[in-house]
């Protein structure tokens, strides 16, 4: 690993040849404990991969007779967990410990790249801080029964999936764009500051997709909470005239800054919100 990314490798082999390999990104604040990895290990077998009669490790770990004896439940066959010192599976350990150092680094270089083309979109927008986290919104209107709306993350440059929520629309009547936002927000910002993955973290920019009176429906909850988070309105829309401090074109900007990543933000909230309209 690098000084701030930690990477899990992990090779197949099949007879004699290599059938895939698989990198995983890991927190490294700190150095990751031998027996947090058997456990991301564990984790990794319990998702429905076929699990091999051998399975090598690069480290010392107390419990990996114990992984071998649940794995080997698992799998309903024996499954023996080793640390190899010599001869070919040293050297396929040493291989996965390349392909995890290589895959550290180009992940740091992607990071260094990425933190940049931030710098710059806060420098364009006039923010006082690189926004890491972002959090874009959309409101999705089926009827005056079905109104979601739909939130997309990207940080530290990169679309965070597994953050993405929807909000189903319960307190506000009909098709009002700027009520849903407000309850919306309303709802995703009270959970700031409290134990949840994701809705515990405070956003540094709101991107929304509407107009600036959307912006003035959802800056008296974040001026209450005392939160001090911009919003802006990202409009994907490249006929634009009026300039004002609220109000961007995604598509113009992602020109300027040379990567699509604000519009790929964006367009994640319409998208999510197309897939709700889908379903509902």
């Amino acid at each position: 690993t690098s000084e701030t990314e930690g990477v899990l490798g992990a090779l197949s082999i099949r007879e004699g040849s290599l059938i895939s390999k698989n990198e995983f990104i890991l927190s490294a604040a700190e150095p990751t404990p031998p027996e947090d990895i058997l456990n991301l290990i564990l984790t990794y077998y319990e998702g429905g991969i076929s699990i091999a009669p051998e399975i090598m490790i690069d480290f010392k770990a107390e419990d990996s007779d114990l992984l071998g004896e649940y794995l080997s439940l698992l799998s309903g066959k024996k499954v023996t967990v080793k640390t190899p010192e010599r001869g070919d599976g040293r050297a396929l350990c040493d291989m996965a410990y390349e392909n995890a150092k290589e895959a550290a680094r180009q992940y740091k270089l992607e990071g260094e790249r990425e933190n940049k083309t931030l710098a710059r979109f806060a420098s364009l927008l006039g923010l006082q801080a690189t926004p890491c986290r972002i959090e874009a919104y959309d409101i999705s209107n089926i009827g005056d029964e079905s109104i979601v709306a739909s939130m997309v993350v990207c940080k530290d440059g990169r679309m965070k999936k597994s953050e993405y929520r929807t909000f189903k629309i319960n307190t506000t009547d009909g098709r009002d764009d700027y009520g849903s936002m407000r309850e919306a927000l309303s709802r995703r910002l009270s959970h700031i500051g409290d134990a949840s993955a994701s809705l515990g973290e405070k956003p540094d920019l709101i991107l929304l997709d509407g107009g600036d009176t959307h912006v003035g429906a959802v800056k008296p909850i974040i001026k209450s909470l005392e939160l001090g988070i911009p919003v802006v309105v990202a409009l994907n829309k490249s006929d634009i005239n009026e300039k004002k401090d609220t109000k961007i074109d995604v598509a113009v900007l992602s020109a300027k800054l040379g990567c699509p990543v604000i519009e790929t933000v964006s367009t994640s909230a319409e998208g999510l919100t197309a897939v709700v309209e889908t379903a509902v």
